[in-house]
C-alpha cells in the first residue's frame, strides 16, 4: 500500500465494553496502527457491494470512497463497519492513486442489520 507522507487515520472501535479512538498521521504511524488493529481485532469485513460502496470527488481532486458492511468472526456476524478512504493522484508515481486519509468505524452488534447499506451510514458523514 502506498501512502502520502502526511497520510492520516481516524479509527473508532465501539463495543459493549466501551469505545476506543485512535488518530495518527504519517506513513509509519498509519501502517503500524492498521496492522495492530487487524492483529488485535481479527475480524473479516464483508462490504455490501450492491448498495454500500460510493465514491465522490471533492473540489480539490480528493476522491473519497465510502463503504460499509458487516464484520464477521469465523462462524458468525459480530458487527458492522463504515470506512472512508481519501485518494489523490501522484504525478511522481505515474499518476497512480495514492492513499491520503482513512476514517473507519468498527461497531459490535449482537444482531446487525441483514444488509447494512449507506442509508444507515450516518456516523462518518
Amino acid at each position: 500500500m502506498e501512502l502520502w507522507s502526511d497520510a492520516a487515520l481516524q479509527l473508532k472501535v465501539s463495543a459493549d465494553d466501551g469505545t476506543s479512538e485512535l488518530e495518527c498521521v504519517g506513513v509509519a504511524e498509519v501502517l503500524d496502527a492498521l496492522v495492530k488493529a487487524n492483529q488485535t481485532i481479527g475480524f473479516y469485513s464483508n462490504p455490501n457491494l450492491h448498495s454500500s460502496v460510493q465514491g465522490r470527488i471533492d473540489p480539490y481532486g480528493l476522491v473519497v470512497a465510502h463503504c460499509c458492511g458487516t464484520l464477521h468472526s469465523e462462524h458468525r456476524s459480530v458487527g458492522v463497519f463504515e470506512c472512508s478512504f481519501g485518494l489523490l493522484r501522484d504525478p511522481h508515481a505515474c499518476n497512480n492513486w495514492v492513499s491520503k486519509k482513512f476514517k473507519c468505524l468498527l461497531r459490535s452488534a449482537t444482531s446487525p442489520l441483514p444488509l447494512y447499506t449507506l442509508t444507515e451510514y450516518d456516523t462518518l458523514q
